[in-house]
């Protein structure tokens, strides 16, 4: 029995089949993890961002998924749909740090309920389940209950106003990274996590919250920058860490506030192993999202010397001046002597 969406895809799915479903529009350029979400995860993406100024603390939502997806089974179906809602939440966790109903997405998995329809593609005679829409509800962290949640908002906004920088994009960047290097570093207790209300206003955070904050205050001077979750290798040990990639030109650099690099490349080194050693991209949260974190380039962003020519050069320039002088008083002295 072919179901009546069934019957409507029987065309679009013969059309599709051919074709990946990954395809993300040109307005990606330079995005972080968008541009690798499927059609279907756009929409997710898009569905969720749409609600950034709801004064509700939890949002329920039912995304349709525009793009039908060929699996042989009901439950890949189901598993793709799940998998597909876990990589838009992250990536706009990643890229999107006011939405508070993801604040604590790296602690949690979000139970998502999928719509699978079937259909048979016409000469096939084979049956096929495609998940036409997703259902899930996000919910603000628990110790923002009592507060509205566009208040909490308004105070990050506030607290970054005035954070506007000139120059170009590695200016702006080290700019940011002077401005959090003043936010109290804190270790997370179990089950929770720093947000970017911490370091931005209450200004006591881990690497999360800071990271987050970059993010954002890098939004507000056009500067195209997102966070990454990895694995931050401290001597022996490894724990779970966040720092930011920042897109200058074609290239992405890396800015760790609390591990004190900016616009750094994979083979950059501050007194120790070089970056790419000691920091391990892992998008992954609760949930796995098969996203993964810009390519840096190897090395470090160059900086233009802007050092005075007359500071840079001038003692070149003396030296030269005493030689001539003294060559000129030889000169002068052997001739004199042959008067």
């Amino acid at each position: 029995m072919i179901s009546k969406t069934g019957a409507v895809l029987a065309l679009a799915l013969a059309l599709v089949a051919c074709f990946p479903a990954y395809a993300a529009d040109a307005s990606d350029a330079g995005s972080c993890y968008r541009s690798q979400l499927d059609g279907n995860g756009i929409a997710v993406y898009d569905a969720v961002a749409a609600l950034g100024t709801s004064e509700s603390h939890t949002l329920n939502l039912a995304v349709e998924f525009p793009v039908p997806v060929l699996q042989q089974t009901r439950a890949s179906a189901e598993e793709y749909a799940a998998k597909t809602v876990a990589a838009a939440l992250a990536s706009l966790y990643y890229e999107s740090p006011l939405l508070i109903w993801l604040w604590d997405l790296p602690l949690k998995t979000v139970d998502v309920a999928p719509s699978v329809e079937t259909a048979v593609l016409s000469g096939d005679g084979r049956e096929y389940f495609v998940a036409s829409s997703a259902s899930f509800s996000l919910q603000a962290p628990d110790r923002y209950s009592s507060t509205p949640v566009q208040d909490v908002l308004r105070e990050v906004k506030e607290a970054c106003s005035d954070l506007k920088y000139q120059g170009n994009d590695a200016e702006k960047a080290k700019s940011i990274y002077k401005h959090l290097s003043g936010v109290s570093s804190k270790e997370d207790e179990e089950g929770a996590i720093s947000d970017i209300h911490d370091a931005v206003h209450a200004r006591s955070s881990s690497s999360a919250g800071v990271a987050a904050a970059f993010t954002y205050i890098a939004s507000l001077n056009g500067l195209d920058a997102c966070t990454v979750k990895g694995m931050l290798y401290d001597d022996s040990e490894g724990v779970t860490h966040y720092w930011n990639a920042v897109l200058s030109g074609d290239s992405w650099y890396a800015t760790d506030v609390e591990a004190k690099f900016v616009m750094a490349g994979s083979g950059t080194r501050e007194g120790g192993d070089p970056f790419g050693a000691t920091h391990t991209p892992n998008p992954d949260m609760a949930a796995g999202n098969g996203l993964s974190a810009p390519d840096l380039a190897r090395e470090g962003y160059e900086y233009p010397d802007e050092t005075p020519f007359l500071q840079k050069y001038g003692d070149y320039i003396l030296v030269g001046i005493m030689a001539a002088i003294m060559v000129a008083m030889l000169y002068i002295g052997v001739r004199d002597g042959f008067a």
